[in-house]
C-alpha cells in the first residue's frame, strides 16, 4: 500500500519526514506474501478471461440498481429485484 501512495519516485511526499520511513518498508523484507505483493499489478488478457453467465450477468446488472437513491424509482428497483432473484417485496425501513 506505500509502494501505491507514494510510488517509487520522489513527488509530493518527498520532503516530509515520514517519507524515508515509509520508503523503508517498501524493501522485501516486510513483504510477508511477496506473490501476493506482486498480483496487484497483474493483468489478465481480456482474451483470457472466460465469458459470464447470463445469471451472473443478471446479478450484476441488478446490483447496479441498489446504488439509485431517487424515491421515485424505488417501485422499479423492487419490481426488478422480485423477478431477476425472485425475493418477497417488502418494505425496508433504515
Amino acid at each position: 500500500m506505500v509502494q501505491r501512495m507514494i510510488g517509487s519516485q520522489q513527488l509530493g511526499t518527498g520532503g516530509s519526514s515520514g517519507y524515508q520511513y515509509l520508503k523503508s518498508t517498501l524493501s522485501d523484507r516486510y513483504k510477508v506474501f511477496l506473490d501476493l505483493f506482486n498480483l496487484s499489478t497483474f493483468l489478465v488478457p481480456r482474451h483470457m478471461i472466460p465469458p459470464l453467465t447470463k445469471q451472473m450477468k443478471t446479478k450484476l446488472s441488478i446490483a447496479s440498481y441498489n446504488w439509485i437513491t431517487d424515491e421515485d424509482q424505488d417501485e422499479t428497483v423492487d419490481s426488478l429485484r422480485s423477478s431477476y432473484i425472485n425475493l418477497p417485496m417488502t418494505q425496508q425501513t433504515s
